[in-house]
């Protein structure tokens, strides 16, 4: 009852900053009746009820902004172009102006229904609409996987999870080690959110130090574990090597040391953040 209420909260925020018989009405003038209980539907039974060219909404959840698509192919997960001129400039507001790769929580809202999803910016291969989208974009459902791979793409899988109200749970059943890939999907996808969610900081200075260094177009990846995870009931203490991509300048590789605590023996883990953590990930160090 208590995540009902909260995850209705939240819809009523989000629809609240828009005309929602525009956006959700299947048709410009009348009004339909929405479900507003996000469902969180897997891909196969999703590609049922998007077939190919099917129309829907798409509502970025971080913004409250929609924009309206068709489905034009993918069997993994829906390729999907803007409908209109307006709807690729929508898209591209979403995404501050800059097509990108970084995935975003959606929902998807079709037939007064709303199923949580995740999409990328970032237009590639074929498009076939007069829309002045340069291709076609994705949107990953539960289970969905990229074309390249059997296995569910890990950022889509977490956005997805936030749309759906469901991430404080999933968060809450991962260890350490596993928390340091949740980090990197929120610095990889500039996703304010969820950092917040997972790190606690030492001060307002150390927020927004981290905060305005997540929008540089960064792409970390695992590369080594250095220092084994040491772990008691409430605390954890572990050295990971890290490839560490930032747009413009040479991937460098680093040894970070980052320290969890939690409140409880089966609460969520979060990171402490302080200078010397901020310097490690984000300041290279001079020849």
């Amino acid at each position: 009852m208590i995540k009902k209420l909260i995850i209705s909260i939240v819809l009523v925020g989000v629809v609240s900053s828009f005309n929602i018989e525009n956006v959700f009405a299947e048709k410009r003038n009348s009004t339909s009746f929405v479900d507003y209980n996000v469902r969180m539907l897997p891909w196969d039974k999703v590609n049922e009820i998007i077939p190919r060219y099917t129309k829907f909404h798409v509502v970025d959840t971080e913004t409250g902004l929609t924009f309206s698509v068709q489905r034009r192919a993918g069997s993994k997960h829906a390729d999907v172009q803007p409908l209109t001129q307006k709807d690729t400039k929508i898209m591209k507001e979403i995404y501050n102006g800059q097509w990108s790769w970084k995935r975003r929580s959606i929902l998807v809202q079709i037939n007064g229904k709303l199923i949580a999803a995740s999409m990328h910016g970032m237009p590639h291969g074929a498009g076939a609409l007069k829309n002045g989208f340069p291709g076609h974009f994705c949107i990953h459902f539960l289970g969905s996987t990229t074309h390249r791979t059997s296995r569910a793409d890990q950022s889509h899988h977490i956005m997805i999870l936030k749309a759906a109200g469901q991430l404080e749970e999933y968060l809450s059943t991962l260890n350490p080690d596993e928390m340091i890939n949740v980090l990197l999907v929120a610095i990889n996808n500039a996703d304010l959110t969820l950092l917040n969610d997972i790190v606690l900081f030492e001060n307002k200075s150390i927020r927004k130090k981290f905060q305005k260094e997540i929008h540089f177009d960064y792409t970390i990846k695992p590369y080594s574990i250095v220092t084994p995870t040491k772990e008691t009931l409430l605390t954890a203490d572990t050295g990971p090597e890290l490839a560490i991509f930032k747009k413009g300048e040479r991937e460098r590789k680093a040894m970070i040391n980052f320290l969890l605590i939690r409140e409880q023996v089966r609460g969520q883990w979060k990171f402490l953040a302080n200078r010397e953590l901020y310097r490690q990930l984000f300041e290279p160090e001079k020849d």
